[in-house]
Parts: structure tokens; C-alpha cells; sequence
């Protein structure tokens, strides 16, 4: 086996689950990759279930370098959670996925602005003609543009900001080695992203698991038309809990049961959108203020559990919040001296980080340790416990 990193994330993937959480609630303390890896091979965590024990005996090493090999030779790259091209707004959020399968240059999608877009396979001609123009012009003003490569809103959206010469990417909801059927449009002139490369090697593609990271991807979700039971409103659950405000084009009809999502939506803190530079206009308003997330629960008819909401907090009042603390507790958090002799890796990196910096918010430790969200949590909630690190108003701490 040759020395690539990438062959053990591969390997963890297709043992483990493109999409499953398994990944980084046990890798949690191991200094390498490859170390981790050969212990899922030996199964040593009992709470791998009975198909993850399974595929851990009967894919080997080989298989993961052969199938990166496969991917190479369609011009298909295999880009690692580690791998600085990785999209960095995705690194960010509760269950990256450990590995991207890109064709195209994956640089594109750490854009300055993207934007998701999504809707109905069986849309009007006001939507069609809605989704090409506000993409267009959103892509003119230089935001990328991120939907599926399904027929209908997804390809009407990507052929948008084709029509103005700029870059769009297409979020494909099955393995990108797969024969795909893709809209012409698409297969020659788009950047092509997947979690999987086919069914045999990563097992059944989850529409659930696609649309975390079409909005993980991006700055805001835009619904262009939507029934009241489109699956496609699974959206606004990933993107109420990783704080990406939705954005909504306005119903052709009051009245016609295809637009009763959109009404759903605007009634329920969706920003009405109108055009692509009074999209990009409201956003950074936004971003200035307290964001209002569309509730998931709001728009579901039938009960469910609701997910936990994430910090409601603006990126300037944040960083204002910060640099006053930081500023206020100087002294004091320079100063801190704590024993780390029995803290993990992860501990170890987050607690020199507040020693450097004194406090910081959430998503900027999660931001400079590079570590998913979710892991920073869990580390935090357990260095609170014991009184290493104390937790401040707003999602902020400090040692």
C-alpha cells in the first residue's frame, strides 16, 4: 500500500457509513488517521454495529486505494476532510462528510458567496424562468451556485449561472461514479460533487445525508417552488441547525396548492427573495443582525421531535462580543495556568487556543482548531465539568 493518508478516510467511510456520525464520535483521541483506522480494522470499539464489524473484515486497505485509483482515472478527485481544498463552511458544521468525490476544481467551492438552491422536479414557467433569472444575476455578482443535478429547479438554476459564463456546482444525490443520466448542461460544464462514488462500495445514497451538505456548502438556502409535502423542505432542518438563513421566491398563486411550501416558508421567517442582487444586499443585512432561521418545526404539519436550535448570533455581533471579552479577561486568561497531562489531543488543542487567545466564541475555536462542531462541543461540555474551561454568555469561553 502506498503512503496516502486519503486511503485510510476512504477506507473509514466505506466501513463506517458515507453520512454516519460513527467517524467522529470515535476518532476522538487517536494523533493519527492511520492509527485510528487499523483500530476500526481490529475492532476495538464495541459500539461499532454488526454491518460496520462486517465491512471492517471484508474490505481490505487495497479496496479504498483501488477505488481512489477508479476515481482518478475518470477525473474524479478525492478530496479528504483534511485536504485544505476541502469546502471550508462544510468543515464547519455539526457531520462533514470525512470525504468529497469532486470532478472539477474543488477550489471552487470555497467561493466568496454561495448560494443553495433548491425546488420541484416538475416546476411552472414562472419558476423556471425565476430560478434562471435570479441565478443569473447572483452568479454575476459572483456567488456560486450549489443545487442537485436533478430535472426541473436544480438544472434551471445551474443553467442560470451558466448563461452568464460563471461556475456552478451540482450536489449529485447518487455515487458520482455511477451512470447518472445527467442533464447535458450539467455532465460538460459543471463542477460535479458526491459523498459516494457507487452503491457497491458505499451502500444506499441518502437524500437526507445530501441535503446536510447542500447546505453545509453554502451562506443561504434559496426555495424557488415547493408544495406543503415537498421533501425538499428537509432542507430548512440543516439549515436551521447550522444557522444559514432561508431564502424564498414569492408564490405565483396565493391559491395553487404547488406554491402552499413558499407560503409555509415566508409566513414562518423565510426572507422573501425577488431578485439575485437584493438577495446578496438583504444577507449582508443579515448578517449584521440577529438572524431569524426558519424553525423546522414550523413548517411541518405533522408533530415531531424538533431539533435542537443552534446559536442565533450574527458574525459581527460575535466578533464584537469576542474582541471586548478577550480585552476585559487579558490578564487573567494569559495567566491561567492548568494541568493537561490527562486531557485528549482535542482538549490539549482547544485549551492552548483560549490560553493564546483568551476567549473565544464557538465557531471561531471550531474554525482555528479544525474541528467539527460537534466534536468542540462535546470536548467543551467535558472540560466545563471538570472546571478547566468556563462557559460565557453567547457561546463564548474562556479557561
Amino acid at each position: 500500500m502506498t503512503d496516502d493518508r486519503r486511503i485510510y478516510w476512504v477506507w473509514l467511510a466505506m466501513v463506517l457509513g458515507a453520512g454516519s456520525e460513527s467517524f467522529w464520535k470515535m476518532c476522538r483521541g487517536y494523533r493519527s488517521i492511520s492509527d485510528f483506522a487499523e483500530n476500526v480494522k481490529a475492532l476495538r470499539f464495541s459500539n461499532m454495529n454488526e454491518n460496520q464489524c462486517e465491512r471492517a473484515k471484508d474490505i481490505s486497505f487495497r479496496d479504498a486505494e483501488e477505488l481512489i485509483v477508479k476515481c482518478a482515472a475518470q477525473g474524479v478527485d478525492t478530496v479528504i476532510f483534511r485536504d485544505e481544498r476541502y469546502p471550508k463552511r462544510l468543515k464547519r458544521t455539526p457531520n462533514p462528510p470525512t470525504v468529497l468525490f469532486v470532478r472539477g476544481d474543488a477550489d471552487k467551492l470555497n467561493a466568496h458567496r454561495v448560494v443553495s438552491v433548491v425546488g420541484t422536479r416538475t416546476p411552472c414557467d414562472y419558476s423556471l424562468k425565476a430560478a434562471r433569472e435570479i441565478c443569473a444575476e447572483l452568479a454575476r455578482n459572483g456567488a456560486l451556485i450549489v443545487s442537485g443535478a436533478e430535472v426541473g429547479i436544480d438544472v434551471a438554476a445551474i443553467e442560470g449561472a451558466l448563461s452568464m459564463g460563471h461556475n456552478a456546482a451540482a450536489l449529485l444525490g447518487r455515487g458520482i461514479l455511477e451512470e447518472n443520466a445527467l442533464d447535458e448542461t450539467i455532465e460538460e460544464n459543471c463542477l460535479l460533487v458526491s459523498e459516494y462514488t457507487d452503491r457497491s462500495s458505499f451502500g444506499k445514497v441518502s437524500f437526507n445525508n445530501r441535503n446536510r451538505i447542500l447546505c453545509g456548502l453554502c451562506d443561504l438556502v434559496l426555495f424557488v417552488e415547493a408544495r406543503a409535502d415537498s421533501r425538499g423542505l428537509n432542507n430548512v432542518k440543516h439549515a436551521e441547525l447550522i444557522n444559514r438563513p432561508v431564502f424564498c421566491v414569492p408564490p405565483a398563486d396565493i391559491f395553487d396548492i404547488r406554491f402552499k411550501g413558499q407560503q409555509l416558508l415566508l409566513t414562518n421567517g423565510a426572507q422573501p427573495a425577488f431578485s439575485g442582487s437584493q438577495i446578496l444586499a438583504r444577507y449582508a443585512e443579515l448578517v449584521g443582525e440577529t438572524l431569524r432561521t426558519v424553525k423546522f418545526a414550523d413548517i411541518k404539519t405533522e408533530p415531531h421531535k424538533e431539533q435542537e436550535k443552534t446559536e442565533e448570533q450574527s458574525v459581527k455581533k460575535v466578533k464584537k462580543v469576542d474582541e471586548n471579552a478577550a480585552e476585559v479577561l487579558h490578564n487573567e486568561e494569559k495567566s491561567a495556568k492548568i494541568d493537561m497531562s490527562g486531557l485528549s489531543q482535542e482538549q490539549k488543542a482547544i485549551c492552548e487556543l483560549l490560553k493564546e487567545k483568551g476567549s473565544l466564541h464557538l465557531n471561531q475555536i471550531a474554525e482555528m482548531t479544525e474541528l467539527p462542531v460537534n466534536t468542540v462541543v462535546n470536548e467543551l461540555t467535558l472540560l466545563s465539568i471538570e472546571g478547566t474551561v468556563k462557559e460565557l454568555p453567547g457561546k463564548s469561553y474562556k479557561l
